[in-house]
C-alpha cells in the first residue's frame, strides 16, 4: 500500500508507519537522556495499543511495523 503526500510522492505504508514510531522511540530516548537518565533500550517495555474496532490485517500491520523498527 502507498502513502502520498502533499507533493503527490508516494511512499509504502509500512515504512512511514516504522519511521513515526522509531521517531517516538528516538526522541523518547533524547529526553530521557536530557533529563539525565541512563536507559537502555532493553529496559523498556514498549506498548501499542491498537483499536480493538480495526480489522486483524490492520492490526498486524502495526505489530510489522512496531518490528521494523
Amino acid at each position: 500500500m502507498l502513502i502520498a503526500d502533499d507533493q503527490n510522492q508516494c511512499m509504502e505504508a509500512l515504512t512511514v508507519f516504522a519511521h513515526s514510531i522509531r521517531f517516538i522511540k528516538n526522541d523518547l530516548q533524547k529526553q530521557l537522556t536530557k533529563t539525565g537518565y541512563d536507559i537502555d533500550d532493553v529496559e523498556i517495555q514498549w506498548v501499542i495499543t491498537i483499536p480493538a474496532i480495526w480489522n486483524p490485517r490492520s492490526k498486524q500491520f502495526m505489530r510489522v511495523a512496531a518490528h521494523k523498527v
